[in-house]
């Protein structure tokens, strides 16, 4: 999906190194920078972790890496999780979502299972296959 100019300084802002605040260490060696204030208004625990770690902030994590990105890019970007077509991909950001009691990634990820159920269990004219 091309962004518009405008959108594509927000996208490089974002994923920019020098303007994060945290960063989530996962393993084998992967490092997601990002924002503590954004990450903490979309996660309660998330807020409650910062508040533990002051003003330090490198956290580690043991969860995958893939789908804690693709939560943290949805949280700007609605379409991520409607983009990914693999459930099992799917049902590692719902558990990453419910993990870290994030609504938002939480909601859109159940609503892309439920309309795979839905085109899969219901025929063109509405009657169950």
């Amino acid at each position: 999906m091309a962004l518009n100019p405008a959108g594509q300084a927000r996208a490089e802002a974002l994923q920019s190194i020098k303007h994060t605040d945290c960063v989530l260490l996962c393993p084998h060696g992967t490092r997601l920078n990002v924002y503590k204030g954004m990450l903490a208004s979309h996660s309660k625990v998330f807020a409650e972790m910062f508040e533990a770690l002051g003003s330090t902030c490198e956290m580690k994590l043991q969860d995958d890496a893939a789908a804690i990105g693709t939560v943290l890019s949805s949280l700007n970007y609605d379409s991520k999780l409607q983009e990914l077509t693999d459930p099992d991909k799917v049902a590692a950001v719902l558990q990453i979502a419910h993990k870290y009691d994030m609504p938002r990634p939480s909601k859109a990820g159940s609503d892309r299972l439920a309309g795979d159920l839905r085109s899969k269990v219901l025929a063109p004219t509405g009657a169950v296959r």
